[in-house]
């Protein structure tokens, strides 16, 4: 596997496929999820991630799941799970 340079990301730039795709989706429900998408990216991105968890923007129990490269697996299990991963 080849290294990955950081040092050539622009931050500024993360969320272009995003936004092409919503100009190009007419599909009222699919451009609300591409928004919801968007917006969650963009308060993720600035360190507002308590914003994210507000009862407007996520379900009453969330529950992520993650498939790290190395092949493990983890879940977070409700709310305040997901904030300490957020918050760390």
């Amino acid at each position: 596997m080849a290294a990955f340079d950081m040092s050539r990301l622009d931050i500024t730039k993360q969320n272009e496929a995003v936004e092409k795709a919503l100009e190009t989706t007419d599909n009222p429900r699919h451009r609300y999820l591409l928004q919801s998408y968007l917006r969650h990216r963009y308060l993720e991105s600035a360190g507002r991630w308590q914003e994210i968890l507000d009862p407007t923007l996520t379900v009453e129990h969330p529950y992520y799941r993650f498939s790290l490269i190395s092949g493990g697996r983890f879940a977070l299990d409700g709310r305040d799970q997901v904030a300490a991963l957020y918050g760390h």
